[in-house]
């Protein structure tokens, strides 16, 4: 909680005219953090008031998987839904210019 609430403070500096879940966002962003971490942090941070509570849980799911690397260490993507597609489109595109 204390690394996303540092990195959120950070991004609200960085970026103060964005909004608070596109700030919470880029400070979970390839992180790892956990999605109970993130769950926790979420209703710390941004405002309840902001979205309604069903819409919450699926933006908490959306941040979870934005906070996994797209990529691992030896470069294999670790596919999220939504991003396998485009990854593979995009690795024919560059094996076909090669």
């Amino acid at each position: 909680m204390k690394d996303i609430k540092f990195r959120f403070e950070q991004m609200k500096a960085k970026y103060p005219g964005n909004g608070d879940y596109i700030n919470f966002r880029r400070a979970v962003e390839n992180q790892e953090f956990s999605e109970k971490a993130i769950s926790l942090a979420f209703g710390k941070l941004v405002d309840k008031n902001e979205y309604e509570r069903k819409d919450r849980i699926k933006l908490i799911d959306q941040l979870a998987r934005a906070s996994k690397p797209l990529y691992g260490g030896d470069l294999k993507a670790k596919f999220r839904p939504g991003l396998a597609q485009s990854y593979l489109f995009e690795s024919s595109i560059i094996t076909s210019l090669k």
